[in-house]
């Protein structure tokens, strides 16, 4: 069979669109998909190649992340995307999602936006234009526009007839904004070597939070010396510092929150997949998820390495799981801010 078809009904009274896709476009959506390495999950989709075989009856929902958030915005809202990979990006998307009968949810993306700009309204705005954008534009302009066949859309007019409360207080967030600014402490200090340093931050993680293996795996990658670093910020300004920091927070906020849905997905019959285009983020999962090697060995070598890992594990084996709170994460931030400011004084 040449062609394969799917029913979206758009919200005008009876009215039914039947899209006519052929197998030779679907494959191109796919593979671009796939090459690009866009859409991961830790066991379906560890290389960015979605493998839905033992996921049949799952109800699948596809989390992405504020890059893309963004760029959806700008295009329905204007009309006009000048960046031709990302107009691609969001359309491939968007179709293969349709035919895959898998939801698209910007929630986190939302609730980053909201707490950055310190409001729920702007973020609510961008949520009901993503809503109609999801409602109202046909999957055809979409794979025109992925085909080239077109470059702009008609705008989306949002009404603000709804309101939308992303303006969330995350634990998650304000942890990994604490871990950030401890780890930029110790990647100051120049008096200790990497390894010490992985040390310190392990066992200074014990003393105060939770283990991630994705802030594990970030703090690896940046303390060694065989890959190229994660973004960081390389200014002594306690600002410029302050802004990276909530940037590297959030990348792993989203991370770890998307780690709470895909825990127990399996007993649920759901999967959560998360698209990205960010490089780190990607390194991060990536690494998190390799198991062909041990992790800390893999950055810093056999012996540096295997003292890192002894130590690991030698404090998870023993370890009693911390009670966290508001109050604690609260005074823990301003102590690690005061830190960070005396550190940057220094250099």
């Amino acid at each position: 069979m040449m062609n394969k078809w799917y029913l979206l009904k758009l919200n005008w009274g009876l009215i039914m669109e039947i899209i006519y896709i052929r197998k030779s476009q679907l494959k191109a959506i796919t593979l671009f998909l796939i090459e690009r390495k866009i859409i991961f999950h830790p066991i379906i989709s560890q290389d960015g190649c979605p493998d839905f075989t033992d996921r049949e009856g799952f109800l699948n929902t596809l989390i992405i992340d504020r890059n893309i958030m963004t760029k959806i915005v700008e295009f329905c809202r204007t009309g006009l995307l000048k960046d031709p990979i990302y107009r691609k990006v969001i359309s491939a998307l968007i179709i293969w999602a349709r035919f895959n009968d898998i939801s698209i949810s910007c929630g986190l993306a939302q609730i980053e936006y909201a707490n950055t700009v310190n409001s729920s309204h702007m973020a609510s705005s961008e949520n009901e234009i993503f809503l109609n954008m999801m409602e109202h534009i046909s999957p055809k302009i979409w794979l025109d526009v992925f085909e080239d066949k077109q470059q702009t859309i008609n705008p989306i007019k949002c009404n603000n007839e709804n309101s939308y409360n992303f303006l969330i207080e995350d634990q998650h967030y304000k942890m990994h904004l604490v871990e950030i600014i401890h780890l930029y402490c110790l990647y100051l200090d120049t008096t200790i070597s990497e390894k010490e340093k992985m040390i310190r931050f392990i066992r200074w993680i014990d003393e105060n939070l939770l283990f991630c293996s994705y802030t594990i795996t970030y703090a690896c990658m940046l303390f060694t010396t065989n890959v190229k670093k994660p973004k960081f910020s390389k200014s002594c300004d306690y600002k410029s510092i302050e802004k990276a920091s909530s940037n590297q927070a959030w990348d792993l906020t989203y991370l770890s929150l998307w780690s709470t849905l895909y825990w127990e997905e399996a007993d649920e019959g759901k999967t959560y997949l998360f698209a990205t285009m960010d490089k780190d983020i990607k390194k991060v999962f990536f690494n998190t998820h390799d198991v062909s090697s041990k992790l800390f060995i893999r950055f810093f070598g056999s012996d540096n390495g295997g003292d890192i890992d002894k130590c690991y594990n030698e404090i998870r084996k023993n370890r009693t799981k911390p009670v966290i709170s508001d109050e604690l994460i609260e005074k823990l931030l301003e102590i690690e801010k005061k830190r960070l400011s005396m550190v940057v004084c220094q250099n």
